[in-house]
């Protein structure tokens, strides 16, 4: 009777025990986060079963833990640590003395949020054919550190089409050579490293350019003429309005043909006629769009020979 007895009160000082937190292994911690004030921040979930009594933070460049600490609190700050350096941070809540699931991060000690990222010189040089030259810096210097994680976002926005373009940058310069002439953009540039800097916006329109030379499609010749498809440059490179097709052919012949241009650009159909048959033709062929007149492309074609009845 006895020795059950002393059964029965083991058993339920086990139970209290567990009760208490002994042998309780806490769940993992949620929203590990770092901000911009170098303070490790986390969470536990509300329902969590286990008296946490404190937490272990370890930091490590690899594996092996370079700084540990216990605190109590569901944060650290962290700020002795080089802004930028990037650093594993594991954190582990300990109940009763026993060490619960880990919870890591891999990421960088963001800069401090008063830490100015103003660009200070945006500038833009129209170089030949459309090409623009973009150069900027910074208002103030950032840390050696950071600077290999600095990049600079630049947005290019269509102010025609409404059209947007987003690149990343890692030098203070660039040339960009995707700007067509005759269409207006906004150019905006901000500086990103663990935080974002303002943007900085200026507009530019590059100078008209002629276009490229026209592109033979097909030809056809007749006993009197002389049948022609022409490919002009893509609208996308060259929108400067299109106006006028040339086929120069000498004192035989000398073709204008006006042209309403369209964004989907359609080749352009084109027949000589009026021509001897059997015979050689020299022409030169060029389009004329509102930056002038482009490069020609010399063709010789020969009409065929009249067959015999046919006048």
């Amino acid at each position: 009777m006895l020795l059950g007895l002393l059964l029965l009160l083991s058993v339920c000082n086990r139970f209290i025990l567990d009760a208490t937190g002994e042998d309780c292994i806490a769940g993992v911690v949620s929203d590990l986060t770092i901000d911009s004030n170098a303070n490790l921040t986390w969470t536990i979930h509300p329902t969590e079963p286990c008296q946490i009594d404190e937490f272990r933070v370890d930091v490590a460049r690899s594996t092996t833990a370079q700084f540990r600490f216990y605190v109590k609190e569901r944060y650290a700050n962290l700020s002795f640590l080089d802004v930028c350096e990037r650093w594993t941070y594991t954190v582990i809540p300990i109940s009763g003395g026993i060490t619960g699931h880990r919870r890591e991060l891999t990421g960088y000690i963001p800069l401090p949020p008063d830490t100015d990222l103003t660009v200070h010189y945006f500038k833009a040089e129209k170089l030949a054919k459309g090409i623009v030259h973009l150069q900027w810096n910074l208002t103030d210097p950032i840390p050696g550190n950071c600077v290999s994680r600095l990049e600079y976002r630049l947005v290019i926005m269509d102010l025609q089409s409404g059209d947007v373009i987003d690149t990343y940058i890692r030098a203070q310069q660039t040339n960009l050579d995707l700007l067509s002439p005759c269409v207006p953009y906004e150019l905006s540039i901000r500086a990103i490293n663990t935080v974002e800097g303002p943007s900085r916006s200026l507009n530019v329109e590059t100078d008209p350019y002629p276009e490229d030379p026209p592109t033979l499609s097909s030809i056809e010749s007749t006993p009197t003429g002389i049948n022609m498809v022409w490919t002009l440059e893509s609208y996308l490179r060259n929108r400067c309005p299109v106006i006028n097709f040339f086929v120069n052919g000498g004192n035989n012949f000398n073709i204008t043909q006006p042209i309403r241009d369209h964004f989907r650009r359609a080749p352009v159909v084109l027949n000589v006629t009026q021509l001897q048959p059997d015979r050689m033709y020299y022409f030169k062929v060029s389009v004329e769009n509102l930056g002038g007149v482009s490069p020609v492309v010399p063709m010789a074609a020969q009409t065929l020979k009249l067959e015999p009845g046919r006048d």
